[in-house]
């Protein structure tokens, strides 16, 4: 797996670069946008990750163009120091699919990078969606590692009502077309649940999340029913099978 770093302060790259080999993954780096987009057309990495603030072309200009590079298909993150809200829905908005925070944290970095290649792999493999399984105990056994078992059944709790608030939320964004929040939701919704092991889930977001950045919102009221209905029998099955 290659991973493209392109920022243009040289401790930023060499830090960034040395956290994300130590999970054995290839890192190359470019000090410029420019320069980026050559690499990223020669090398057709697996991800590729942007500052924001960058002289001369900045993130979003870089971003632009690299939409552009030929059978690139990778995942676009942003590196920034902003953390507002409004802020990252405007990354999410211009087409970055995550971003990541500065002073950047090693486990976060990890694990973000970690989250993408895997979806960039699927990607690979197959030319079409392919569903994981729909709940991966793995996800939980690893949180039980860092939290006690209560604080980990709350979690679990408190996403269920995060995501029957989300479903109402969408509703109602889609009555005012309203999709640009749509798709800031999605985008959680698709992080969170990827975060606790309901991959079908996250994956099921980051498709509808995607149509609606490409404009296909003709059947967007139903997919949005469609995606209530199946949380709630998630849930359920969740609590039947799994907790």
């Amino acid at each position: 797996m290659k991973v493209l770093v392109i920022d243009d302060n040289a401790v930023n790259r060499r830090y960034v670069k040395s956290v994300i080999e130590q999970e054995g993954i290839e890192v190359f780096t470019a000090k410029d946008g420019v320069s980026g987009i050559s690499l990223a057309a020669e090398l057709n990495p697996d991800s590729i990750l942007v500052d924001i603030q960058m002289p001369d072309m900045d993130g979003f200009e870089c971003l632009e163009s690299l939409k552009k590079v030929p059978n690139l298909n990778a995942p676009i993150l942003a590196i920034t120091a902003y953390s507002n809200p409004e802020d990252r829905d405007k990354f999410i908005a211009k087409g970055f699919q995550d971003y990541i925070t500065k002073p950047v944290k090693p486990n976060v970095l990890s694990s973000t990078i970690n989250y993408w290649l895997k979806n960039s792999e699927k990607k690979e493999q197959q030319s079409t969606l392919v569903r994981k399984q729909e709940f991966d105990m793995a996800a939980k056994d690893e949180l039980l590692k860092h939290i006690d078992p209560v604080g980990v059944q709350e979690l679990y709790k408190q996403f269920e009502v995060e995501i029957n608030e989300f479903m109402s939320n969408l509703q109602q964004l889609n009555s005012s077309k309203n999709f640009y929040n749509i798709c800031s939701i999605l985008h959680t919704i698709k992080g969170n649940a990827g975060s606790l092991g309901f991959f079908e889930l996250s994956e099921m977001a980051s498709e509808l999340e995607e149509n609606t950045k490409l404009g296909d919102t003709n059947n967007l009221e139903q997919d949005i029913l469609d995606l209530k209905a199946y949380t709630q029998q998630l849930f359920y099955r969740y609590e039947t099978h799994f907790n």
